[in-house]
């Protein structure tokens, strides 16, 4: 029996053509139609319709993936499932400090949640602003202020395919203990699109006294290798409870204004939290460490942390946990005159102006070689093909790696802009990658310029998504291009790929290993 949405979709998509869609990124995909469900049994019935009518599936949690493809699929003539309308928070325990939340859930929304019940914890905000979805994002491997999102994911509430609903991680069997028993799972479905996660629980962080950041200027280029060593030395010393983001002077300029001579060559912001006698006297080590080496002020810290950092004081509600939409609406006004005011609501949206954004995401060593390599790397790429500094920011996300945000701006109703801006983004990535700078994160079309996984790892990727994808539902993900070639090297049933040849050659081994342990346990035997 249909239900009446099943009825309503249906119509909905034998009634209406495909309508074409352009992101911030200039790419442009037929849509079929997008459903916007609110439950999980209208979720099964937008699963069973495509199964019907053979249609691919691209959910997304609010469509707002700004420069990596928003909402758009990877293939042509989807039906989008947009998860938007699924925004109830069905936990919130400051007791235990998580966050149970629907896909529709923004940062704006939780923010506004956690201070209505006593402002007393706060979520690990990104600069991707209000009405951004903080379980997607999660889902992305985004990096917040106070570490990669993925790592604040608990547990997850998934519907395969196959409409089961299984659960991971934190509480997966509900009413139980909170200790999770058996193999990890939740990271499963991290740029994977193995399945439809339609609730994730996140781990919230309390507020202290003293919330805000130190801050470096780096004036010498040449300087920023050493300094980046002694932040991560200060990281694997556990003194940082954060990601700390070092911005390069265009991106400076971009997001706080002012011309770029008025920045220095790379600004450092290191986040700080805790009881003020603690904050202090961090303050005073990390001058210590970098005399000579930087300028080193501070942001909402209390007077005894030095001086103030005026120029990025807008950054502070990021470092208190109160996400703003300052980098993206920044990004847009510089390309469109007469932009209104900074929006303070969730209704921004730059893709209803002329501005464009592509974001290129190296990760490197952290070692000074490695750093300075990547840089210098991006800049011959951009001033050979006619672009001058681009903004980037560089998060240092442990002490063993950062990774680099490059963002390619341009207006997207200028087809020279364009094609210009597309080409140089797929030349940094392909450069960027052929010097061993593998990224973290991709955008819509960018899997396809990078090799495969290892051999042993696509085979078991490719058996995962078959194995629970087995109607072959969901629309490639962005990721999958990394282990789809894996279709004609195996076929169901196969345990290993070795020529038969090594295989007999293995088994022969191991048959005269188990005749020597038995002729041992034989000899032993008889002088019993």
């Amino acid at each position: 029996m249909r239900t009446n949405f099943y009825s309503r979709i249906l119509d909905q998509v034998r009634s209406i053509g495909c309508e074409v869609r352009e992101d911030l990124t200039g790419c442009q995909r037929r849509l079929k139609a997008e459903v916007f469900p609110t439950s999980l049994q209208e979720i099964s019935s937008v699963l069973r319709l495509a199964r019907h009518l053979g249609l691919k599936i691209h959910p997304v949690s609010c469509g707002r993936n700004w420069g990596f493809g928003s909402e758009l699929p990877t293939q042509q003539n989807c039906l989008v499932l947009n998860l938007a309308r699924m925004n109830r928070i069905r936990q919130s325990d400051s007791a235990r400090h998580f966050v149970e939340v629907e896909p529709g859930v923004t940062q704006g929304q939780l923010a506004a949640h956690l201070k209505s019940k006593g402002d007393t914890h706060f979520l690990n905000v990104t600069g991707a602003g209000l009405s951004t979805s903080v379980l997607g994002n999660a889902l992305e491997r985004g990096i917040g202020y106070f570490g990669s999102r993925d790592l604040d994911l608990l547990g997850t509430e998934v519907m395969l395919a196959t409409g089961d609903v299984i659960r991971t991680g934190y509480e997966a069997e509900r009413g139980g203990p909170a200790a999770q028993l058996g193999p990890c799972l939740e990271g499963l479905f991290v740029q994977s699109g193995f399945g439809l996660v339609t609730s994730g629980t996140l781990r919230l962080s309390r507020k202290t006294a003293a919330m805000g950041a130190l801050t470096l200027d780096i004036d010498d280029q040449k300087n920023l290798a050493m300094i980046m060593g002694q932040i991560g030395d200060i990281l694997s010393e556990g003194w940082i409870q954060g990601v700390p983001h070092l911005f390069n002077r265009k991106r400076l300029a971009t997001t706080f204004g002012g011309s770029d001579e008025n920045w220095p060559a790379w600004l450092a912001v290191i986040p700080v939290r805790g009881p003020e006698s603690l904050t202090d006297a961090f303050a005073r080590e990390v001058k210590s460490r970098f005399q000579g080496l930087a300028r080193v002020r501070q942001i909402g810290l209390g007077s005894g942390a030095g001086d103030s950092c005026t120029e990025l004081q807008a950054l502070l509600p990021l470092l208190e946990g109160n996400p703003i939409d300052l980098a993206l609406f920044s990004m847009a006004k510089t390309l469109d005159e007469g932009e209104p005011s900074l929006p303070q609501k969730e209704d921004f949206n730059p893709e209803k102006g002329t501005a464009g954004l592509i974001h290129v995401t190296p990760s490197c060593h952290l070692d000074g070689a490695s750093v300075l390599h990547l840089l210098n790397v991006v800049s011959r790429l951009a001033t050979n093909n006619g672009f001058d500094e681009l903004p980037m920011s560089l998060n240092i996300v442990s002490p063993r790696h950062a990774c680099l945000i490059i963002s390619v701006c341009y207006k997207r109703d200028s087809s020279l802009q364009k094609s210009s801006a597309r080409k140089l983004a797929d030349l940094l990535l392909a450069g960027t990658v052929a010097e061993g700078f593998r990224p973290y994160r991709l955008g819509l079309e960018q899997a396809a310029l990078l090799s495969p996984l290892a051999k042993p790892l696509r085979l078991l990727c490719f058996e995962l998504q078959r194995t629970l994808d087995p109607f072959q539902l969901f629309a490639r993900s962005r990721y999958s291009h990394l282990w789809k070639s894996s279709a004609k090297s195996r076929s169901r049933g196969d345990v290993m790929s070795w020529p038969s040849s090594e295989a007999q050659s293995f088994l022969q081994t191991i048959e005269k290993q188990q005749h020597r342990t038995q002729g041992k346990l034989c000899s032993k035997n008889e002088g019993l």
